[in-house]
This record gives C-alpha cells, sequence and structure tokens, in this order.
C-alpha cells in the first residue's frame, strides 16, 4: 500500500496490518508519522514505519 492509501484506510476507521504478521497494525504518531505498533501482549516497541512496512501493509479482515 501506499502512504495515501494507508492513511485513507486510518481515516475511514479501518485497521492496516502488516501481512506477514497481522499482531503489528500501522497507525499514525502524534505528528502524524506513520509507525509501527504491536497490537499482540508482547511488549514492542513503538517504531516508525519503513518502505518496507508500507508494501507489506494490508487492511485486517477477521
Amino acid at each position: 500500500m501506499t502512504t495515501k492509501d494507508i492513511n485513507s484506510a486510518l481515516l475511514v476507521g479501518k485497521v492496516v496490518v502488516l501481512k506477514d504478521d497481522p499482531l503489528l497494525c500501522i497507525v499514525p504518531d502524534l505528528w502524524g508519522e506513520l509507525v509501527v505498533v504491536s497490537r499482540g501482549k508482547e511488549p514492542f516497541d513503538t517504531r516508525p514505519a519503513t518502505r518496507a512496512d508500507k508494501r507489506k501493509a494490508v487492511i485486517y479482515n477477521p
């Protein structure tokens, strides 16, 4: 997905996850930058979303 696609999906309330690890999702931080956070029980440091993360992003469908 592109940054524009991810932001559009987030604006309408969709959850954007990484295709290879659905417990990691992409969300905007306080300054509007996209970051990767964990939805699992294990603690995971928040990190900036890389180009590779954005390419692996998909909209979560349970």
